[in-house]
């Protein structure tokens, strides 16, 4: 039997599409209109941006650090009295990007023979390149994208194509399932744990203003700043990106064992999570080939890393404490990890709020910003499944938030008080109501409890409604503002409890006798009103 030939791969020997010129960023204006630019139109335009238009939520995030990362370099060092005549100009001198930009205009190419962009020239040992698809870090359901079919995911324009790379460095595993994800001809066996993608380590947080121009400048934080990075006074230096870089190394395997620590603010904004290498076949047709990737930890990273929050765990092997990030539970509504995500800070006893808050209070303390300012506290998370081998969500949220609360011990309190409270009524009335009628209907104790915690999950979402509204609104409420929180809690949950006493059954309402205690929806409604009272009596001393 002869040989199947492989098709031959077609040597990229010029450069193709510049990422500087190409229009691969899509941008929504001032005007509401649409606008497609290369990077360097893109900064020539920053005045006029509101946001990017991307394909997915995970490619958003991964394109501003990469923006941010862009800045950072071309400005470098960013020191604060420098900054503060930026914050005064409310601009950032972007005539210095677009220059800076020109003179590496050689490295941002999405194709070239010696260095193409954010990827690595990688001779294919193991395997010939795999379909565009497998630029998806994972798939989010059944086909490789859920807007597309997986036909057509396999044939990207070279902008979308582009985007996707960037996105891949940040969310894709530093290590393939197997040896060679995908490749044909690749081996198939051989799996083992991969160290988790840089963006699936923390829940990424940051300051978003429906300008482009202010989001990157609220988000560009002086190496200088105070009790913000922990760099050496004769270092401040952001680092060397990528693209300043010579080509990633394949001789060198990932260490999952060992993980790396970035090492400078460069390598944290555009970790290189994947060595990658775009190509053609012989039909033309780009594909890409993968090897393994490098291994990444953000534990201790919290002078480096300036979106994420950290908090403290014990180390059970050294027996000492160190600082990880903080990842918000998928279960959880967002609204109750907000005192995690924005409460910690220098010096408390569990962690540390991200620099990208702590900044923005500190620019509110100084008066650079309104004492009212509300800002807008954008948080995304990558969810894997229980192995860490795929994603199967990625979860945003954004609240508006008086960042004068940051780092304010006595309103970070309220705030966690303001939880904590919630979650009880809703843990100790409310789900007790839910579980008893279901009693009452003469459902078994599993068959309560289910309906008990499905109820509970959407009454939290309910719930976090009226958090969102009281919290733009603590400061003006002053004194009072606890009280008011308890008073539209309440209010609340009441309609949510209205509504299950008058869609509940005849029989339920004259109850039943289970293991010598009578359920009834009438005794329900009564004990979760009485729970609800106390809890306001204690919480209030009335």
């Amino acid at each position: 039997m002869a040989k199947r030939e492989l098709p031959k791969l077609v040597p990229v020997t010029e450069p193709e599409y510049s990422l500087l010129t190409e229009p691969w960023l899509g941008s929504v204006m001032d005007d509401g209109s649409i606008r497609r630019f290369g990077l360097v139109g893109l900064f020539e335009n920053l005045d006029d941006v509101s946001s990017l238009v991307t394909d997915t939520e995970m490619e958003e995030p991964a394109l501003f650090r990469l923006l941010l990362a862009i800045v950072y370099r071309a400005l470098d060092p960013v020191l604060e009295d420098d900054y503060m005549e930026w914050w005064e100009d409310g601009r950032i001198p972007t005539d210095r990007v677009v220059d800076y930009l020109k003179e590496h205009e050689d490295r941002f190419w999405l194709f070239h023979p010696e260095h193409p962009f954010l990827q690595t020239i990688i001779e294919p040992k193991n395997g010939l390149p795999t379909e565009l698809d497998a630029l998806i870090a994972e798939p989010n359901g059944p086909e490789p994208m859920s807007n597309r079919s997986s036909l057509s995911s396999r044939r990207m324009s070279y902008d979308e194509i582009a985007r996707r790379i960037v996105a891949m460095m940040q969310y894709d595993k530093s290590m393939a399932h197997t040896p060679f994800k995908g490749l044909i001809g690749g081996p198939s066996s051989g799996v083992y744990y991969a160290g988790d993608a840089y963006l699936a380590q923390m829940s990424l947080i940051r300051l978003k203003t429906g300008h482009l121009m202010k989001d990157l400048l609220l988000s560009l934080i002086p190496l200088d700043a105070e009790d913000m990075f922990s760099f050496d006074d004769e270092d401040l230096t952001v680092g060397k990106p990528p693209w300043e870089l010579p080509m990633m190394s394949m001789s060198k395997g990932a260490n999952r064992r060992n993980p790396e620590h970035p090492k400078d603010l460069e390598e944290c904004l555009v970790w290189m999570g994947r060595r990658a290498y775009l190509t053609q076949w012989d039909d033309g047709v780009t594909r890409i080939l993968f090897s393994v990737g490098r291994c990444v930890t953000l534990a201790g990273l919290n002078g480096l890393e300036p979106m994420a929050a950290f908090k403290k765990v014990l180390d059970k092997t050294t027996k000492q404490e160190t600082l990880i990030p903080f990842v918000i539970w998928s279960k959880t509504a967002f609204w109750r990890s907000l005192p995690s995500l924005i409460g910690i800070t220098a010096g408390e006893k569990s962690g540390m709020a991200p620099m990208t808050l702590r900044w923005a209070s500190y620019l509110a303390e100084n008066g650079l910003l309104p004492d009212d300012y509300i800002g807008n506290v954008s948080v995304s998370t990558l969810v894997l499944d229980e192995h860490k081998s795929k994603v199967v969500d990625f979860m945003s949220d954004q609240v508006s938030l008086p960042l004068s609360v940051i780092g304010n011990p006595e309103k970070v309190r309220l705030i966690e008080k303001a939880v904590a409270v919630g979650e009880k009524m809703i843990r100790t009335a409310y789900w007790v109501l839910i579980n008893n009628i279901n009693l009452a209907e003469k459902r078994t104790e599993k068959e309560a409890k289910k309906s008990a915690n499905e109820k509970e999950s959407m009454a939290y979402d309910v719930l976090g409604v009226t958090f969102y509204g009281w919290i733009s609104e603590m400061l003006d409420l002053g004194d009072s503002a606890y009280e008011v929180w308890i008073d539209r809690a309440i209010e609340s949950l009441m309609p949510l409890a209205d509504e299950e006493i008058a869609s509940a059954s005849l029989d339920s309402m004259m109850g039943r006798v289970y293991k010598d205690k009578h359920y009834s929806t009438a005794l329900s409604d009564s004990i979760f009103r009485s729970t609800l009272n106390k809890i306001r009596r204690e919480e209030l001393g009335k």
